[in-house]
């Protein structure tokens, strides 16, 4: 085992990458094939954005969100072309980024800290935590492609950190990162404020001289984002800025210390791969009764983590403050002294402030099930060299840096058990989003639906969605909050459709004995309708409406 890791820590750095990205890709696609194996509402509509775009629509933004870009959209219909439309097909895209973002986290953890810190973190990265595989290979959400353009960013302005030496291609490519970012997701403003900071300190320490190369380089960088977010100026412009109005209209922020204290007991356990994601309280409450020991586990490892990031030697603040001191010191390259200290060190430190801050600052941290399956705090992942580095700093000791080898390989051993031995219920496929890793499968649905001549279903919105993906919109789900009350529509054009379909070709479907059922049932009888009721395990369908002679 010792003469593997020497051989892998001495390796040339493009075939331990390599490895490491490999590994990682056959473990996603494992978890693919056998926990992730369907696609849920949100991410169909990726997948309908796919048959649209093949159909000649051009959309901008995810639909009904006019904030998120439509990047993995694009990326779906381009391998829809080649490969057929599927759930596979359509999280291939988010797949490649996922196994990019370990290739990218590995090289930045090289420059940074080595080549020892570099693999363990990549090889943790690779082999979990499961909310990091989960939100990673989902579509439809755009964290992925955003954590690999801000590390590829940070890996960028570690090697050229002043703006002076900073060359013009570089700059150009840290400007596209920037705004293909910006535009994919705003989170990615968690990751362009360090760096514009990490930027201004550089410059800070020595005034005069090199203005002409300092605006060449703005410019490149300004010129890129420009070109980067160019979808999401475009559209503004035209539309008065509805993506600002849209988050600057969002609910303001919970109670912030409610939002702190989840993050330490539910989130944290979560993050460190040891606890189960799951959105719906009374699931996350089952599983970790079920799994007390590692949620206790995951408890401990989040708190002592998290306490030696703020109060260890070299904390955050300490590297923080590094980031100014550094300029002093260091050359045009940023590389670091024989203390680790460098502006990309003090950058990472500053990011993972920044997005703690926002997640619990911002109303993106309020609801519950943002701290119960922490999707918002995955980009914190990109810091995972850093982590590492407090615990085993650069220089250690040969016993320190095999406890910190294995304390790596264990944790993420367990892990792969915790999420190879979990057993989710079985779960309605009305339920809602994130009860169960994966939502049960539609296809006998699907099947009796089209077998009727169904085109309009209308539904629970975490079924309508399906329905018309697996489909292929043959027949087009609509849904309902309750009977005769539209629920969230992204498709407007859908509405439109409906009302040119006729009475015996839509279909309604609730669950069996439940309000709605009762109460559309009362409503047939009221109106004297006709319909014929068939039933799919504990749904029941009603179509084939006619007037009653």
């Amino acid at each position: 085992m010792a003469r593997l890791w020497r051989w892998c820590t001495a390796a040339p750095a493009w075939i331990t990458c390599a490895i490491v990205m490999i590994v990682a890709a056959a473990y996603r696609i494992t978890l693919l094939a056998t926990t992730f194996t369907r696609l849920d509402a949100d991410q169909a509509i990726v997948g309908l954005m796919a048959f649209h775009i093949q159909a000649g629509d051009r959309p901008v933004f995810f639909y009904g969100q006019p904030y998120q870009g439509s990047v993995e959209a694009y990326g779906a219909a381009l391998f829809f072309r080649l490969f057929g439309a599927g759930a596979w097909t359509a999280r291939l895209p988010t797949l490649l980024f996922s196994i990019a973002f370990v290739g990218a986290v590995y090289w930045l953890g090289r420059l940074l800290y080595g080549p020892y810190i570099a693999l363990l973190s990549a090889l943790f990265l690779a082999l979990g935590p499961l909310i990091l595989i989960s939100a990673s290979t989902a579509c439809g959400f755009g964290y992925i492609e955003v954590m690999v353009c801000g590390t590829l960013l940070f890996l960028l302005l570690s090697r050229y950190p002043d703006l002076r030496s900073m060359p013009i291609p570089v700059g150009l490519v840290c400007g596209l990162l920037s705004g293909f970012g910006l535009w994919t997701q705003p989170l990615m403003v968690e990751y362009m404020l360090p760096a514009g900071i990490a930027l201004a300190a550089r410059l800070s320490y020595e005034n005069g001289g090199g203005g002409r190369r300092i605006a060449l380089s703005l410019g490149a960088l300004l010129l890129g984002a420009a070109l980067g977010a160019a979808p999401l100026l475009a559209d503004n412009l035209s539309r008065h800025w509805e993506t600002l109005t849209y988050l600057t209209t969002r609910s303001p922020g919970g109670d912030h210390l409610v939002t702190a204290e989840r993050l330490v007991t539910e989130a944290l356990p979560v993050l460190t791969g040891l606890v189960v994601p799951a959105a719906v309280p009374s699931l996350f409450a089952h599983l970790t009764a079920l799994h007390r020991f590692w949620y206790i586990v995951g408890l401990g490892c989040g708190i002592g983590i998290a306490a030696r990031l703020v109060l260890g030697p070299r904390n955050l603040f300490q590297r923080i403050a590094g980031l100014f001191r550094v300029a002093k010191t260091h050359g045009a390259k940023g590389v670091p002294d024989q203390a680790g200290s460098s502006p990309g060190d003090g950058m990472l430190a500053l990011f993972v402030i920044c997005c703690l801050l926002f997640f619990i600052g911002s109303s993106f941290g309020a609801a519950r099930a943002a701290t119960l399956m922490p999707r918002y705090l995955i980009p914190l992942y990109t810091a995972a060299p850093l982590v590492l580095d407090c615990f085993v700093p650069k220089g250690s000791g040969h016993r320190r840096r095999l406890l910190g080898a294995g304390a790596v390989v264990l944790l993420a051993a367990c892990g792969i058990a915790v999420a190879a031995t979990t057993a989710l219920p079985r779960t309605s496929p009305t339920a809602v989003a994130g009860a169960a890793l994966s939502p049960p499968p539609i296809d006998g649905l699907s099947e009796l639906l089209e077998s009727h001549r169904v085109r309009v279903a209308y539904t629970g919105y975490w079924l309508a969605n399906r329905i018309s993906f697996e489909t292929h919109e043959h027949v087009l789900g609509l849904p309902i909050k309750a009977v005769g009350q539209l629920g969230m529509i992204r498709v407007p054009a859908y509405l439109t459709l409906a009302t040119h379909v006729p009475a015996e070709r839509l279909a309604w479907i609730f669950t069996v004995g439940s309000h709605d059922d009762r109460v559309f049932r009362r409503l047939l009888q009221t109106k004297h309708i006709a319909a014929a009721r068939l039933t799919w395990e504990e749904l029941v369908v009603y179509t084939g409406l006619s007037r009653r002679p």
